[in-house]
């Protein structure tokens, strides 16, 4: 009943509240978008708010601690803060959600200093998570139909209240397909990128920590490897751009639903490898999957040198 009833409380409020976000949450055309319609954004605060209101409802607290990342998306998609605005509240969110999840009160090293290190290190990955997930939002319903995936799979091994998030992005993606009606903008992609370290957070054993990492790693590893090419391009990894493998294909001529389609398989793919619970069929798998991502990008995608050149003019 939770989960039929956060289907359909997100895709009604979405169909009410659409006239609202037409009229106050415009998105303004920038340098990385590939659409060219005024279409409204923000619409992640509405599956934010129901998977709170139903997890809670369910006994988990986690998405409330995570629905201040998307309440700062919301005003970000509509005034634009200021990068070190959002990265210190993710900072602070990422403390609580440790302190929440109980991460400061396991001891990895029997140096109190080292323990620190570590704990810096993990908000500073988990903010990484965070910023991956929002750069790969750029292409009608490939978040939000990846993500759908993704947590599905890694509820089986880790907390089954991510069932209810991947319920409301149900709900969500009939508006968020292409032509999409309302993208989620980074109310909907920062909550998302975090909810995806707290399932870290939750995962019983490395090998499952692994197992999540992989899962996410056909959608998350393009912006990763990108962010990698333009370092070392001199590039800055913050600005707005059109160089992820996702965009160059669609530059590339490839729809958007195909693109979609394809990186929701590569995550079926690897999702359904760790139902075996054997990490080297994973790893096949996504060594497989990294092998057809380089021919994708050298065969079918635009080159990145090609697309680097056309950012610079």
């Amino acid at each position: 009943m939770i989960i039929i009833g956060s289907i359909i409380s997100t895709w009604l409020i979405l169909s009410l509240t659409l006239p609202f976000f037409k009229k106050y949450f415009l998105a303004k055309q920038e340098k990385r978008s590939i659409h060219q319609l005024m279409t409204p954004q923000g619409g992640g605060i509405i599956f934010a708010l129901v998977s709170s209101y139903f997890s809670y409802q369910a006994g988990s607290f986690v998405p409330s601690i995570c629905l201040i990342l998307a309440f700062l998306g919301l005003f970000d998609d509509k005034f634009k803060l200021p990068i070190f605005v959002r990265y210190l509240v993710q900072f602070f969110v990422l403390i609580l959600l440790m302190y929440y999840q109980n991460i400061f009160d396991k001891t990895f090293f029997s140096n109190i200093n080292l323990n620190l290190i570590l704990y810096f290190l993990i908000i500073i990955s988990g903010t990484a998570f965070i910023n991956l997930t929002n750069f790969m939002d750029g292409i009608d319903g490939l978040v939000s139909s990846s993500f759908i995936l993704i947590l599905i799979f890694i509820s089986s091994f880790t907390y089954p209240e991510l069932t209810i998030i991947s319920s409301t992005l149900i709900g969500f993606l009939p508006w968020n397909i292409n032509p999409a009606k309302i993208f989620m903008g980074d109310a909907g992609s920062t909550f998302l990128g975090i909810i995806y370290v707290s399932a870290l957070f939750s995962c019983k054993s490395y090998t499952q920590m692994l197992f999540a990492l992989f899962i996410a790693a056909p959608l998350l590893g393009d912006a990763l490897f990108c962010i990698i090419r333009r370092a070392i391009y001199k590039q800055n990894i913050f600005k707005a751009h059109k160089l992820h493998l996702y965009q160059r294909l669609y530059l590339s001529g490839m729809s958007q639903q195909k693109i979609t389609i394809l990186y929701c398989f590569a995550i079926c793919l690897v999702g359904f490898s760790t139902f075996f619970s054997d990490l080297r069929i994973t790893i096949v798998v996504i060594l497989l999957e990294l092998i057809l991502a380089v021919w994708l990008d050298r065969k079918i995608a635009l080159p990145f040198d090609i697309a680097l050149r056309s950012e610079l003019h």
